[in-house]
């Protein structure tokens, strides 16, 4: 039987792995009460609670304004826009020369051709996706006949038709307000900078983490029998 979709779907594996090809800790501690990768999170949020002590909420999308060495839009230096993220313990993979803030591992988009993946993650990594989809995130493509992940078109056409970017708390559409577009734009949304952003958003399918996977070891979504939200719905 087929897997569809499953709560949680690399938060439990992430700590198992060699996460950026630098640290091969499982999800045991280190320091009491405080694993490689913690939890979800949110980057743009300055709440306390947000990550536990000793971490760090590192976006795992790797938009950027042109080409996937270009500017970042939600990463890096500007990992405070991102919606999308998880808590990391940084200071175990810092100095490594990983994305900022210091030590977060490289996102990735799993969707990228290998070569643009062995560019951004360097040979041998692979790119994982880190968040599975919800049904929310899913709409029907008309042309092709069938439901597939929500995109940067679909981001675009809320924006021309005053629409919500993000339909439900479930969905993992990132930016859901703009906020993160509006600022990467200077504050004028009616630029073309902004646009640019916008057709850029994306969701879960569009985010991950380069990952040096151990021998037979694959990404979760990449199993042969997983089916994904969306796929599910066809």
């Amino acid at each position: 039987m087929a897997r569809t979709a499953r709560g949680g779907l690399v938060l439990s594996w992430l700590g198992a792995v060699i996460v950026g090809g630098v640290v091969g800790h499982g999800c045991g501690d280190l320091e009491p009460g405080v694993p490689l990768v913690a939890a979800r999170c949110d980057p743009s949020s300055m709440a306390p609670d947000n990550c536990l002590d000793l971490t760090v909420c590192c976006s795992d999308d790797p938009a950027t304004v042109a080409g996937p060495e270009g500017e970042p839009l939600f990463f890096g230096e500007h990992n405070e826009r991102s919606r999308s993220g998880f808590c990391v313990r940084v200071s175990d993979i810092a100095g490594q020369g990983l994305s900022e803030p210091e030590g977060c591992p490289i996102p990735c988009n799993p969707t990228w051709y290998d070569q643009v993946i062995d560019a951004v993650c360097g040979s041998g990594r692979q790119c994982c996706q880190s968040v599975e989809l919800h049904e929310d995130d899913c709409v029907f493509d008309s042309v092709q006949g069938r439901w597939r992940p929500a995109d940067g078109r679909d981001a675009l056409a809320s924006l021309e038709g005053g629409g919500d970017w993000r339909p439900t708390p479930n969905s993992t559409h990132q930016d859901p307000d703009f906020a993160g577009c509006e600022a990467h734009a200077g504050g004028d949304r009616g630029s073309q900078a902004f646009r640019d952003c916008v057709v850029r958003l994306g969701t879960a399918a569009h985010r991950g983490y380069c990952m040096a996977l151990g021998l037979n070891q694959r990404c979760p979504a990449e199993e042969a029998d997983y089916i994904d939200a969306c796929e599910a719905m066809n």
